[in-house]
Parts: C-alpha cells; sequence; structure tokens
C-alpha cells in the first residue's frame, strides 16, 4: 500500500481558509492504479474536485470503478454482479463503514451467502477499492475488544456516490459527513504508511476505541484518535484513558484544521497529558517518516 507520491505533495491541493471555520476542502488526486482517487466531493457544480486544473463529474468516480469491480467480479464461477447489486454490496458497506466488520448483517442487507460475500470483500481488498484496518488482537484489560477489521473505503467519492452525495452542500447536510472525513483521513495515512509500519485499530465492547495504532520497527509505539469537529473542541477523559492503556511512546489527538481562538485551552490541556494535538496535515507528515524511528 506504499505510494511513491510525497505526502508533503499529497496534501498540498486547494484549501479554502474561513476565518470562522477550519480547513475541510481537501481532495487527493492520488494516481498510483488505473483509476484516481476522489477523496471528499467538494468541488462547485455538483463535481468531485480531482486536480487543479480539473473537474469530473461525479457519476465518473463510480463508472471508473465499476468497470473494474465488475471485471474483477466476473471471474468468479457462477457468479452475477450486475450494477444494482454492486452498489447494494457498497452500499451494506458503508453502513458498516468505521465499525467491526459485521458479516451477519452484511448477509441480510445483500442476501448474499457467507463464502459469497467474503469473497466480495476479499476482491474489493485486493483491487485496493477497500482497505481492512486489523484489529489489535493483544488482550489490554479484562474488558473484550473486537476482533473482526474494519474497512474504510479507499476513494471517499465513491462513498459519496453510493448514498447518492452531489455536491459538497449534501455532504454537510448528511448524517455521514463525519464519517467521511474520518474515513478519508485513515485512507491517506494507511496509504502513505511506509510497508514496515504494521497499523490496527482497536474497539472494545464497553465502548472504548482508538482511530489508528501504529508500531514502528523500532518498536515505536503510537497510538491516534481523530475528531471530525467544526467549532470547539473538547478533549475526552476516555480518549486519555484508552490511550495510556497501551502504554505507547506518544499519543496524538487529530481534527481538521488549527484555529488558534478554538484550539489554545484543548491544546494546552491535553499537551498537559502527553497528548499531542496536530491537524491531519502534520499528523501525516509524522506518519510517513515513521519507519525510520
Amino acid at each position: 500500500m506504499n505510494n511513491p507520491i510525497n505526502f508533503e505533495e499529497h496534501f498540498k491541493i486547494r484549501e479554502f481558509i474561513e476565518a470562522k471555520k477550519p480547513v475541510l476542502h481537501y481532495e487527493d488526486v492520488t494516481s498510483s492504479h488505473k483509476y484516481m482517487d476522489r477523496f471528499w466531493l467538494l468541488g462547485p457544480n455538483k463535481t468531485a474536485w480531482v486536480h487543479p486544473n480539473e473537474y469530473v463529474a461525479i457519476e465518473e468516480i463510480w463508472d471508473t470503478n465499476l468497470e473494474i469491480i465488475q471485471s474483477i467480479f466476473a471471474k468468479r464461477p457462477g457468479s452475477h454482479h450486475n450494477h444494482r447489486t454492486i452498489k447494494t454490496i457498497l452500499k451494506g458497506l458503508s453502513h458498516n463503514l468505521l465499525e467491526p466488520l459485521n458479516i451477519s448483517y452484511m448477509m441480510r442487507y445483500t442476501s448474499l451467502g457467507h463464502k459469497h460475500l467474503r469473497w466480495c470483500i476479499d476482491a474489493l481488498t485486493e483491487i485496493e477499492i477497500l482497505y481492512q484496518i486489523p484489529a489489535f488482537s493483544a488482550p489490554l484489560s479484562s474488558v473484550r475488544s473486537h476482533k473482526a477489521p474494519k474497512l474504510i473505503f479507499r476513494q471517499t467519492g465513491l462513498l459519496h456516490y453510493v448514498h447518492g452525495i452531489k455536491s459538497s452542500e449534501a455532504l454537510f447536510d448528511h448524517p455521514i459527513v463525519a464519517k467521511s472525513w474520518v474515513n478519508m483521513i485513515l485512507a491517506s495515512y494507511v496509504t502513505f504508511c511506509d510497508p514496515s509500519v504494521r497499523y490496527f485499530y482497536y474497539k472494545s465492547y464497553n465502548g472504548s476505541y482508538l482511530d489508528l495504532i501504529l508500531e514502528s520497527p523500532g518498536g515505536q509505539r503510537w497510538v491516534i484518535n481523530l475528531d471530525f469537529c467544526l467549532g470547539f473542541l473538547k478533549f475526552r477523559k476516555h480518549y486519555y484513558r484508552t490511550m495510556q492503556n497501551f502504554q505507547p511512546d506518544r499519543m496524538f489527538y487529530v481534527f481538521p484544521s488549527i484555529n488558534p481562538a478554538i484550539v489554545t485551552k484543548t491544546q494546552a490541556e491535553a499537551l498537559f497529558r502527553g497528548v499531542e494535538v496536530l491537524t491531519y496535515r502534520e499528523m501525516g507528515r509524522l506518519i510517513q517518516m515513521m519507519h525510520r524511528v
């Protein structure tokens, strides 16, 4: 999943900076595969912004990926996946977004058998329509934790399409907006992790969770929580308790952008506990270099 494009270049895409709200207008332009990445749909005139001088209709995101998916699914003997079936599978997976994979729910939603559904998910992962983030398996306490992988969409534009979101206004009015942002950041971090860096997530049955756990070849462990927020940040105490349970070398709290009026108090509170408060871009630069520590 390593990508030759420099992380700094990856995040030098257009940003719209407004005085009263964080930087949220961001789009990925990685093109390491047959298709372009379209993460966040924030272009004007119901388009997905792909390149500083290029706009592509949102339907092209679906058309491009549909062709790839159908060509892979056609290799499975006896399977017939039309436009509607593939969209149903992807929409079912989007309902399970950022959560431990629930095969029973997916079987009910798609009406597919267990083996067939597993094959579809593995195929989508192989062609990197999906990423699977494994669960952290080491026991931390007496509380049980989930073992199933967490699924994320490599292209958030595809996620938006299956929900019928075709404009930035529709995105911000949709209940999936926060998950979409977290998905975008996780997909970026996983893409740019060095192959030697291992990554996991953690979620216990009592609700404690960490969005991302990274382990370097040198034995460093970083824990990261992401927070999509448009107003004042509040560092939640249970974040800190969960982070401490992992005995990490560094702890991070990541959000859309730095706004001094918003962050000062929260940043001081978090740093007092040893938690580093960073924007997603700053965190990305650190992740790209983590294999050296």
